[in-house]
């Protein structure tokens, strides 16, 4: 059983591997996109296709400075209404606390350029999350953003927070 265990998550793990060359042929290929895309992998079975993540990736150059926290900021207003919304489950506990957190995060400026696409990215998965009619995109979204942030709560478990100078 091991045997089977090991050589199904050597297989994951190889994947993996492929669909980040894929989507990141330059690289570099970091600790924080092999978490995500794991994720993604194992709850979604494909990251982003190439035409969506090359009309996302048009679309992030285009924006100013300035409009990147308003971007963020439009995504977490779309999750905290999906988390309101009466068929979402697993958020109830969390989604308030990670909203604050996130949004002091944007406000302080704290989000770096690989996480800013992972979060638009994520957003792109996250809303096609379809199991149980998508009863779970906004705890599909949570749990991404956590993993990308280093900053968030999944089932009432609490990590990291925002911190201003």
């Amino acid at each position: 059983m091991l045997q089977v265990q090991t050589d199904t998550y050597v297989a994951l793990l190889l994947e993996v591997r492929a669909e980040l060359l894929r989507l990141w042929p330059a690289g570099p290929i970091t600790a924080r996109k092999v978490k995500w895309a794991i994720d993604t992998r194992v709850q979604q079975k494909t990251l982003p296709g190439d035409e969506d993540a090359a009309r996302l990736r048009r679309k992030l150059a285009d924006l100013t400075p300035e409009q990147r926290p308003q971007r963020l900021k439009a995504m977490l207003a779309w999750y905290q209404g999906l988390s309101e919304a009466v068929d979402q489950d697993g958020v109830s506990r969390d989604y308030a606390w990670n909203v604050a957190q996130w949004t002091c995060l944007i406000d302080a400026g704290q989000i770096d350029d690989e996480q800013f696409e992972l979060l638009h990215l994520t957003y792109l998965r996250s809303r096609t999350a379809t199991g149980n009619a998508g009863r779970w995109q906004a705890l599909t979204f949570s749990r991404r953003a956590k993993i990308i942030l280093g900053v968030g709560s999944v089932s009432g478990v609490r990590d990291g927070g925002c911190v201003t100078q």
